[in-house]
C-alpha cells in the first residue's frame, strides 16, 4: 500500500514538473508559456504591445503572467486528483 502510494507520488511530481500552459491576452500583444509554481518559461511580445504606454504593457505582461499561472496551477491540481484517483480504482 505505501509503496503505490509513493509511486503514485512520484508520478505527480514528474507530472508536475512537465506542466507547461500557452496563454496570451486577449489582444495577442503579450504570450507566454506558464509553467508549475507561476514559473513563466517564455515570453513574447509584439512589436504593437511598444505602443503601449509603460504602465499599460506592465498591467498586460502581469494580467497574463496570472492568467498563466492560474491555468497551470489548475492543470496540477487536476494532474494530482487524477493520478491520486488512480489507486482508488
Amino acid at each position: 500500500m505505501f509503496q503505490d502510494i509513493g509511486r503514485r507520488v512520484e508520478e505527480v511530481q514528474r507530472a508536475v514538473q512537465s506542466v507547461r500552459v500557452p496563454v496570451s491576452d486577449p489582444g495577442g500583444l503579450v504570450r507566454l508559456t506558464a509553467g508549475p509554481g507561476g514559473s513563466v518559461e517564455e515570453l513574447a511580445i509584439a512589436d504593437q504591445a511598444y505602443r503601449l504606454s509603460a504602465e499599460e504593457l506592465a498591467e498586460l505582461i502581469t494580467d497574463t503572467m496570472k492568467d498563466g499561472a492560474a491555468k497551470a496551477d489548475a492543470e496540477v491540481r487536476r494532474i494530482a486528483v487524477d493520478t491520486m484517483r488512480e489507486g482508488d480504482r
